[in-house]
């Protein structure tokens, strides 16, 4: 079996029908990507949820100012499932976002080690770019309250 990497795929899979200057003159989050990683019961939950923590959010914050979602769910015992879902103000940011993640130091390594194990990181995988409607509310990232 030929294992695609799941964050190279992405961009050439919604490249299709987005103008150039979409969003150019408009500072709300225009664009949503909602990445759906389907998995097993096994090591392949830990494996995302570690490079989730420690790879992909670290490389992340500092090329995307956008709201960032992490959510997983247990759709059945034996079926878990996580989707990333990231805002963006245009189609272009959104396209470049792991050329950009690659530039940043340790994603790559971070990569490697969650594709590198013997079993696969995941099952399959689902990608979509979503244009947000001129009504639909903004989406923002909430700061977390500071530890006491």
């Amino acid at each position: 079996m030929v294992r695609r990497s799941f964050l190279q795929s992405f961009a050439a899979l919604c490249g299709a029908g987005i103008p150039a200057d979409a969003g150019a003159a408009d500072s709300r989050t225009r664009y949503y990507t909602i990445e759906n990683v389907f998995m097993k019961n096994g090591d392949q939950t830990s494996r995302l949820s570690d490079f989730l923590a420690n790879g992909f959010l670290p490389a992340v914050r500092p090329v995307h100012p956008g709201p960032i979602l992490l959510l997983e769910a247990v759709v059945a015992a034996h079926m878990p499932q996580s989707a990333i879902v990231l805002g963006f103000t245009s189609g272009a940011d959104a396209l470049s976002l792991y050329a950009r993640l690659h530039q940043q130091a340790g994603y790559a390594a971070a990569v490697g080690k969650w594709e590198g194990a013997p079993d696969p990181p995941y099952e399959s995988t689902s990608s979509s770019l979503l244009e947000a409607t001129e009504y639909s509310p903004e989406m923002h990232t909430i700061e977390r309250p500071a530890s006491p």
